[in-house]
């Protein structure tokens, strides 16, 4: 989306937010819980560089993977395969929003990106909340 009053930025929520119990809605009203990554929209290597950080992962537990609710017993086979140490990949990032000043987003489009019918369960706000939001 588009809001002036934002620096233009690819913002990511720290995937341990999962651990609280606050919702999306409330974690956008606490920036300083954001990582902010500027984007140089006239810059497209500066660009690229910036947007990879979305699909960074961290290396957990099984315990802290279900805890973070990436690790489910009774579907072992949806849980992520263990390295040699035991330990599982998760992704870095619960959330991101990208600000950015296109025409059609200054106009008001918002575009609502989920990783799969998966994020559902993982994230039910994405869908009671956001969808109708956007």
């Amino acid at each position: 989306g588009y809001d002036a009053a934002v620096s233009n930025s690819l913002r990511l929520l720290p995937i341990d937010t999962r651990l609280q119990p606050q919702g999306l809605a409330e974690w956008r009203l606490r920036p300083d819980q954001w990582t902010e990554v500027p984007l140089n929209v006239g810059d497209a290597e500066q660009l690229a560089g910036a947007l990879e950080k979305v699909s960074e992962v961290r290396r957990v537990t099984q315990d802290e993977a279900r805890a973070l609710g990436f690790w489910h017993d009774d579907q072992p086979q949806d849980n992520p395969v263990p390295d040699a140490r035991g330990l599982v990949e998760v992704p870095a990032w619960r959330h991101a929003l990208i600000n950015i000043p296109h025409p059609l987003l200054r106009q008001g489009l918002v575009i609502l990106d989920t990783p799969g019918l998966n994020a559902v369960g993982a994230e039910p706000e994405l869908t009671i909340n956001l969808i109708p939001q956007a």
